[in-house]
């Protein structure tokens, strides 16, 4: 008889070292990016972002937002004029740093930090088997460092929220976590009606991964 194949478990320590290697780069590189975030903010940046149309919609709009919580505080509805259009649970929500000159970043790094996680989870899903999966772990880099979620995020927009919640979902789809998924499209949805169009795509996912 001919002899079987045993298994390597050193191929399985050098694989789950590789991965782990993978997880720290993506840490390290969500720590930079936010000393990033948070030396731009320190250094004053946000006010002249906070109206840039590239930045920021009435939707995500920080000013709107501040606006929403003025009236808010005076007894008015914050839908009462033209200056507020963003979900309601954002006023609670954002409203203790909204008006901080720096903490009003710290939304927008813990959504980014989310969103990297997500992206890695998910790319790690996507190269499972691959030799080196650490390479996966790139895009959570090229998402932190792109320079428009920068800019969105030291201009006080809420977009990291959605793509945090849209990525998330993406992310929980392709590793066949229902629930996960449905709860990041209906955060995403919340915030914006667009990610709805993820619905069809996260259960594309999760059928062929299910299969």
């Amino acid at each position: 008889m001919p002899p079987q194949a045993t298994p390597c478990s050193g191929c399985g320590a050098r694989a789950t070292d590789r991965q782990d290697f993978g997880w720290h780069i993506t840490c390290l590189h969500i720590a930079g990016a936010s000393a990033v975030r948070l030396g731009l903010a320190w250094l004053g940046v946000g006010p002249s972002l906070q109206d840039r149309i590239e930045i920021a919609t009435p939707l995500t709009s920080l000013t709107r937002l501040r606006e929403g919580l003025f009236l808010m505080q005076y007894g008015s509805s914050p839908y009462a004029g033209s200056a507020y259009h963003a979900a309601p649970l954002l006023l609670p929500l954002l409203g203790s740093t909204a008006s901080h000159p720096i903490l009003y970043i710290l939304p927008g790094l813990v959504a980014d930090a989310l969103a990297a996680l997500s992206l890695a989870h998910l790319q790690r899903q996507l190269t499972r088997g691959s030799t080196r999966p650490a390479v996966g772990y790139s895009l959570a880099a090229l998402y932190l460092w792109n320079p428009l979620a920068i800019l969105a995020c030291c201009g006080g927009s809420s977009a990291p929220l959605e793509n945090a919640a849209g990525l998330f979902a993406l992310a929980s789809a392709v590793a066949v976590n229902a629930p996960f998924a449905a709860f990041g499209i209906v955060c995403a949805a919340y915030l914006s009606l667009h990610p709805l169009t993820l619905m069809v795509g996260t259960h594309r996912s999760a059928a062929l991964e299910g299969t």
